[in-house]
């Protein structure tokens, strides 16, 4: 372990058991940071970076500390092998320090606390939990608090425990207080930071479930699923596989069970792992390849049981069952129907975790995503034993590509005028928050939209012909005004037309009235989806 002298601001070397007692500084990389090489060639008095450096050996030095550690300038980074060992055993490194300084160097007062980047930053999790004592500086070095003084607005802020985070831990080790928690509920502390490589997204949560991997950077996304085979290597807990997309365009595909970042885990900080579901069954979790055999209790279909669908509810929002969202909003998505409800062996609140598994033609289960939501059934529910189940860690890309199903965003903003919308061809989910707006589900990839307005009958009706094709980023309109008794046919001759191959900022069709007024339908896309807004101007 490399440490730097807080009076000679010179770095020295030392093996495990030599190690003196000492500071680390956790803080946001800006511009000019202080780097190994700088430090060593005698080149960095000019860098921003240094008054940063001297600060934390100045408060260092106050706390009776002859060394620091700074990971900006205490690992030779251009050693591929250093940088390796240095990201394994980090967590260690914090979790022995005698005081872990946190310097914001965007909060002036405490007021701005809460505030600061340092808390959706990836790394500062594991810096935050490992060490017992933590200070936080402001940006002229003054302490505002300690994490123990200001631990009801630190859990707040971040979503974890205050016994993970260390008030009901006096002198625990860390590493058994991580270990009481599921591997979903950690996954979710880190699910709204971000790091400046992809890749670090996994790495950084290295310490956290105690695994070790090396380090691929370019790798991007599977370094994430390599996470996840090492946590299952170590450990049953079937919460990893607790997820759910947030994403609408996923609505209606097919994955595997392991997820794409921890960005899928949000506000699942509250589930568990109960290995007292188990019964008689042991619970091993087999993996083999792209495949993992689990025990898992089955209840059949929602075609077979609908009953059963009044009892299982959203995690997020209990209130809302498979039920009224398989039959309401989504009746149109009959894959729902045929597929298997599953029924893990870990819990939230109300009851246990399903997963909606799908036989494919290999004899394996693959996940369905039938909504962005997660699902649980109530626990007065009985089950029957769990059986083994053989399901698909991933989907494989050049195989089978998660492709989501065609969608369509439609925002109407005529209503004012008296516009409404009068049918559609396609099923329609209103969107959460957003006033006339719904998400069009086009299975065929393929719809109408009719809006007629009632109170200006000089306004005549207008209807959009849309085909769209989202994994090439085509879209295909007819636009324009129609008589009550139009025909889609003749609708389509007579409209306006356009065609979109690529992603544009934004796009439009004016279609003049007899009257005068003019209806605007303005075109957005994006990857995976496009986005349709109806404005009128008078």
């Amino acid at each position: 372990m490399r440490l730097l002298n807080v009076k000679t601001l010179r770095l020295e070397e030392y093996i495990t058991h030599e190690v003196p007692r000492y500071s680390i500084l956790s803080h946001r990389w800006e511009d000019q940071e202080v780097t190994f090489q700088n430090l060593t060639s005698g080149q960095y008095r000019h860098l921003r970076g240094w008054q940063k450096i001297l600060g934390c050996c100045k408060v260092s030095r106050q706390e009776g500390f002859t060394h620091t550690w700074i990971d900006s300038c205490c690992i030779d980074k251009s050693s591929s092998a250093e940088l390796s060992e240095a990201i394994n055993s980090m967590f260690m490194w914090y979790q022995n320090a005698g005081v872990c300084y946190v310097y914001l160097s965007d909060v002036s007062s405490i007021s701005d606390f809460s505030r600061s980047q340092w808390f959706t930053r990836g790394w500062s999790l594991q810096e935050l939990i490992a060490p017992d004592v933590v200070v936080f500086l402001d940006s002229n070095w003054r302490e505002m608090g300690s994490k123990a003084s200001l631990m009801p607005t630190v859990s707040n802020v971040t979503g974890i425990d205050e016994g993970v985070l260390g008030s009901l831990r006096p002198r625990q080790n860390i590493s058994d207080t991580l270990r009481q928690q599921s591997v979903a509920s950690k996954l979710s502390w880190a699910a709204s930071r971000t790091t400046t490589r992809i890749e670090d997204g996994a790495y950084c949560l290295l310490g956290l479930f105690d695994v070790n991997m090396p380090l691929l950077y370019g790798e991007g996304e599977k370094a994430f699923r390599r996470l996840q085979r090492e946590i299952m290597n170590e450990s049953d807990d079937e919460s990893i596989f607790c997820w759910a997309f947030t994403d609408e365009r996923f609505t209606g595909s097919f994955t595997g069970l392991l997820a794409g970042s921890p960005r899928v885990f949000k506000g699942l900080n509250d589930m568990r792992f109960d290995r007292e579901l188990q019964g008689s069954v042991q619970n091993e979790i087999e993996i083999s390849k792209n495949r993992v055999q689990m025990h898992v209790s089955t209840l059949g279909t929602p075609r077979s049981h609908a009953e059963l669908l009044f009892s299982i509810r959203r995690v997020l929002d209990p209130r809302v069952s498979l039920f009224s969202t398989a039959y309401g909003e989504d009746g149109r998505d009959l894959k729902v129907f045929d597929a298997v409800i599953s029924v893990l062996q870990c819990r939230v609140q109300l009851g246990r975790v399903v997963l909606l598994l799908v036989n494919n033609e290999s004899g394996s289960f693959t996940r369905y995503h039938f909504d962005g939501h997660l699902y649980f059934i109530e626990d007065c529910v009985s089950l029957p034993p769990p059986q083994k189940v053989q399901i698909l860690l991933e989907r494989r890309r050049h195989q089978d590509a998660i492709s989501p199903i065609p969608s369509v965003r439609m925002v109407s903003r005529v209503s004012r005028l008296g516009y409404r919308l009068w049918a559609t061809s396609t099923a329609i989910r209103p969107d959460s928050g957003q006033k006339h707006t719904w998400w069009l589900e086009a299975r065929g990839g393929r719809g109408f939209l009719l809006f007629e307005n009632r109170h200006q009958p000089k306004w005549l009706s207008c209807a959009i012909f849309y085909q769209y094709e989202p994994n090439e980023n085509h879209l295909k309109l007819h636009f324009g005004s129609v008589d009550e008794d139009f025909m889609p046919d003749d609708a389509k001759a007579a409209a306006l037309s356009a065609e979109y191959r690529d992603i544009r900022e934004l796009s439009q069709l004016n279609s003049r009235q007899k009257s005068g007024e003019e209806l605007v339908l303005k075109v957005r896309m994006h990857p995976h989806w496009c986005e349709l807004i109806l404005v009128a101007k008078h």
